[in-house]
C-alpha cells in the first residue's frame, strides 16, 4: 500500500510538473507575442509620426498653414464689423427709416436691440425687439431663433410687441465688384 501511494504521489508530482512546464511555455510564448506586438506598433507610431513631420515641413503644409490664417483673420474681420455695425445702426438710412434713435436701446446679446417706439415723446405704444444682420446670409443663429418665435407668439396676441430683422447693406462699390 505504501508503494501504491508512493507511485500515486509520483505520478501527480510528475503531472503537477508537466503543467507547470506547459504553462511556463505558453506564458513564454505569448510574452514573446505581446513584445513583437508591441515593437511592431512602436514602429508604426514612429512611421507615422515621420510622415506627419514630413508634410509638415512641405511647402504645401506652409501655403495652408497661411492659407488658415488668412481665413481666420477674414472671419474674425467680419465679426468685428459687424459687432461695429450693429452699434452704429440707429444712425443707418435702413433703420432710423423705420425707428427713432432716440426710441432705441443697444442690447448686443442675445437680441441687437430693443426699440421703444414712442418713448422719446414720453408716450411708448410698442416694444419691438430688433436683430440686426451684416452678413451674406442674414440668418438667425444660436438662441435668435427661438427668442423670434417667442417674441411672435406674443405677437400673435397683442399688437404691443413685435420682431423685426434689419439687414444693412455693408459693401462698398470696390467690394460689389
Amino acid at each position: 500500500m505504501e508503494i501504491a501511494l508512493i507511485v500515486v504521489l509520483a505520478i501527480c508530482l510528475i503531472v503537477i510538473v508537466i503543467r507547470e512546464f506547459q504553462w511556463r511555455s505558453k506564458y513564454f510564448n505569448l510574452e514573446k507575442s505581446m513584445i513583437k506586438q508591441i515593437d511592431e506598433m512602436k514602429s508604426e507610431i514612429e512611421r507615422q509620426k515621420e510622415e506627419i513631420e514630413r508634410r509638415l515641413t512641405r511647402p504645401e503644409a506652409d501655403e495652408l498653414k497661411k492659407e488658415a490664417v488668412k481665413e481666420s483673420l477674414e472671419a474674425q474681420r467680419r465679426s468685428v464689423k459687424g459687432i461695429a455695425w450693429e452699434q452704429i445702426t440707429p444712425l443707418c438710412p435702413q433703420f432710423f427709416s423705420k425707428y427713432n434713435p432716440a426710441d432705441c436701446r443697444f442690447i448686443g446679446k442675445p437680441i441687437d436691440f430693443v426699440v421703444f417706439q414712442g418713448l422719446s415723446e414720453e408716450n411708448p405704444q410698442k416694444i419691438i425687439f430688433v436683430e440686426v444682420k451684416t452678413g451674406e446670409t442674414g440668418r438667425l443663429e444660436g438662441i435668435e431663433p427661438k427668442i423670434k418665435k417667442l417674441v411672435e407668439s406674443i405677437e400673435s396676441q397683442s399688437d404691443k410687441v413685435h420682431w423685426d430683422k434689419v439687414w444693412l447693406e455693408t459693401k462698398t462699390e470696390e467690394q460689389k465688384v
